[in-house]
């Protein structure tokens, strides 16, 4: 994790000792006050003596399927209020990502994570921006279901697992697709359970189905 860390402090490098940094339309510039970038190191022949020499900035290499945890857990609201949601790495394995059981593959990955826990998140492709619908999920382990997801895809092939919906307090009207892609028995458990029909509950799905749930406010309903 302390790899990780470097896609932070490689900005800070530059003006340390000053906790600021330069910028390409002044070289002595030590205050961030009027300027909205933090950082401009686009190509200036004052920087780099020609055009033609580019200046790129090489992210940290990160095994997304062995990076289990994201550190540091405690004292969250103090070191890492936003919980790492935004944080962008290049990855080099392919499989499945220790954290959210994202499929994963070398590239680019940012990780979304609107949870309260600092593991709470997942993470996703930016080269799947603009080509893969937003919110839909494909997982292969026990998964958390975030706000912003609308239809999740649960391949329980190699072990059961629980799916943890949102609490339906507070997301009265909110539907979720949940898809069982499997054909084994094993079986997906929900968490809470939701309601089949008026006084009967669901807790668990065990066969290639598709189900839609809305919250009423208080449960989670299977409308179709």
């Amino acid at each position: 994790m302390k790899k990780n860390a470097c896609i932070i402090g490689c900005f800070l490098i530059a003006q340390m000792g000053f906790a600021q940094i330069k910028i390409n339309s002044n070289l002595g510039t030590t205050s961030l006050t009027n300027h909205t970038a933090f950082l401009d190191a686009s190509i200036s022949t004052t920087w780099n003596g020609s055009t033609n020499n580019g200046k790129g900035l090489l992210f940290p290499r990160v095994n997304l399927t062995t990076l289990a945890t994201m550190m540091p857990t405690t004292s969250v609201a103090t070191n890492n209020p936003n919980r790492f949601d935004g944080m962008l790495v290049y990855n080099t394995a392919t499989g499945t990502s220790a954290i959210g059981a994202k499929a994963v593959k070398p590239g680019f990955f940012y990780y979304s994570n609107q949870s309260t826990n600092v593991n709470g998140g997942t993470w996703i492709s930016v080269g799947d921006i603009g080509t893969t619908a937003l919110g839909v999920v494909a997982t292969v382990a026990a998964y958390t279901v975030l706000a912003t997801d609308s239809t999740i895809f649960c391949d329980a092939a190699t072990a059961p697992f629980t799916v943890t919906l949102p609490s339906p307090v507070g997301n009265s009207g909110k539907v979720y697709i949940i898809r069982k892609t499997d054909a084994t028995d094993n079986a997906i458990t929900f968490s809470p359970s939701i309601v089949f029909s008026q006084g009967v509950v669901v807790s668990s799905l065990n066969y290639v189905k598709t189900i839609r749930v809305q919250s009423d406010g208080t449960n989670w309903n299977i409308i179709d």
